[in-house]
């Protein structure tokens, strides 16, 4: 009876600390799916500046982070849900939503993310209505620190966009295709503002963070 009494304590205990982990990663963080593995420290973050070996930092807190979101200027009901995805990830972390529409206007986009740099944005969230023109612009914010995250409505225009605009002046690209993640929308939204977080203060992140359609109607 002793050793079944002991050997109870033990399971028992081995359950307890499984708990305490689970509850030091937050919840859910044994069974949430990680979306976007981060990078080792040691290879390329994303395609932005870093320093060898990596170096301790303190980052900016989430509530100090001002996220430009240079929309579509299409008004198509699918662009408008995807761009409210990206605000309320950004949201959900008290991070600070910029959002800013050229609706259409020649030559728009590239004058807000002129406006974003002035403003000294920490990251901008750029869903471009033209694959070209972008280098000079884009160079520009990376000449003032503020990484570029592209925000794209297809997976296949990632190819595109390669195409001309060069591959180091952006950090990050978001695309949306159906992929079917057991992960649920909210889930994916913290998981998204985590990994801007990341960008913004240089830490490992994913090069393309893949965001599933079926989210939209959840």
């Amino acid at each position: 009876m002793k050793i079944v009494h002991h050997l109870h304590i033990t399971i028992c205990r081995v359950i307890a600390g499984a708990l305490s982990v689970c509850l030091l990663i937050g919840v859910g963080g044994c069974s949430q799916e990680q979306l976007w593995p981060k990078v080792a420290q040691e290879s390329a973050i994303g395609d932005t500046p870093h320093l060898e070996p990596y170096p301790a930092h303190d980052g900016v807190d989430f509530s100090d982070m001002q996220v430009a979101i240079i929309a579509h200027s299409s008004e198509h009901q699918d662009t408008d849900r995807r761009s409210a995805f990206i605000e309320s990830a950004v949201n959900i972390q008290d991070m600070k939503a910029i959002v800013m529409q050229s609706h259409g206007d020649a030559g728009g986009q590239q004058r807000l993310v002129q406006d974003a740099i002035t403003r000294g944005v920490s990251a901008i969230i750029l869903a471009y209505d033209s694959a070209q023109g972008w280098d000079d612009t884009l160079a520009k914010a990376r000449a003032a620190g503020i990484p570029v995250i592209l925000h794209e409505e297809y997976a296949q225009k990632g190819e595109e966009i390669d195409q001309y605009i060069a591959n180091k002046l952006y950090a990050a690209r978001i695309v949306w295709q159906e992929s079917h993640q057991s992960t649920t929308a909210d889930q994916a939204k913290t998981q998204l503002a985590q990994t801007i977080a990341d960008v913004i203060n240089n830490e490992p992140h994913a090069r393309t963070l893949t965001l599933d359609t079926a989210w939209l109607s959840e």
